[in-house]
């Protein structure tokens, strides 16, 4: 399971960093059910950086961080609600 874990993410996060925002949230959610305090981390350091992660190749499909911190935080609201409170504030203090 720990290693299944490893490759889940590191997939995520490639599909992060191509911005293939599709391919990212639905490895995303599937490790969610597999690690969900991991999943959830990925989220909110998406949404706390407003999107503006170094190295990241925008595409058409996600092309502006804004967009890309949007589209983390409408799947972040799927999480429980506490995790809505966060979301809120990290938007509010971030102003995206």
């Amino acid at each position: 399971m720990e290693k299944e874990i490893k490759l889940l993410s590191k997939v995520t996060v490639n599909h992060l960093f191509l911005t293939q925002f599709e391919a990212f949230r639905a490895t995303l959610l599937s490790l969610r059910k597999r690690n969900p305090s991991l999943s959830l981390a990925i989220l909110q350091a998406v949404v706390s950086q407003g999107g503006k992660i170094k190295e990241i190749l925008w595409s058409d499909s996600c092309s502006s961080p804004s967009l890309l911190a949007w589209l983390s935080a409408l799947v972040l609201l799927e999480f429980d609600d506490a995790t809505k409170i966060d979301i809120f504030f990290l938007l509010l203090l971030h102003g995206t």
